[in-house]
């Protein structure tokens, strides 16, 4: 008897769902332009330090010079901000953290710009009415946005690179063996 209530518990424990709190997340978004020297300067600081990011805070970009829908994107979000698109500072980098924002970077002050934009997703991470402004601008709007996480933009290859690198060197060594092999006869 007792094995089959231990049975019985695992069986429980690995095939059910057990529903876990969802942990909070933040997306600092970061609209940003091909080639910005600005943009690039912030995506470099960000991704060298990475590992001082929370894992609970993600960080998604969108290229507006060669993408019209992030473009627009970016306008409908900045007039939701209250932002004046006219004004000379409107323009990019511009990060959007919930119902907060940044225009700008500074290569000369990168750590007081990192600082600035982690303290806006550490804000909102504690803020129990988090409303995530790209989200319900989307919601509004049909875009057919593309958006990149910092790791796809600045990482390593994609998955399918290095697929493809793998099954090249493995058809490479086949056709190695095979050689070997129909040349000893």
């Amino acid at each position: 008897m007792k094995k089959v209530l231990v049975l019985l518990t695992l069986f429980i424990m690995i095939f059910l769902p057990i529903k876990v709190k969802a942990e909070n997340k933040v997306t600092v978004y970061m609209f940003r332009g091909y080639d910005c020297p600005h943009c690039e300067a912030a995506l470099d600081y960000f991704y060298k330090n990475k590992d001082r990011i929370p894992k609970n805070v993600e960080i998604e970009t969108f290229e507006v010079w060669k993408n019209d829908n992030n473009s627009k994107l970016q306008d409908f979000v900045a007039e939701r901000l209250g932002i004046d698109t006219e004004d000379d500072n409107y323009g990019i980098p511009f990060f959007v953290v919930g119902e907060n924002y940044q225009i700008g970077f500074n290569s000369n002050k990168s750590e007081e710009g990192f600082q600035k934009i982690l303290a806006m997703a550490e804000e909102n991470l504690k803020n129990e009415g988090y409303k995530d402004v790209i989200e319900e601008v989307l919601e509004s709007h049909s875009l057919n946005i593309e958006k990149k996480s910092l790791e796809e933009l600045m990482g390593g290859p994609s998955i399918w690179v290095t697929i493809t690198i793998y099954a090249v060197f493995g058809l490479m060594l086949v056709g190695l063996i095979a050689l070997m092999f129909f040349s000893r006869k």
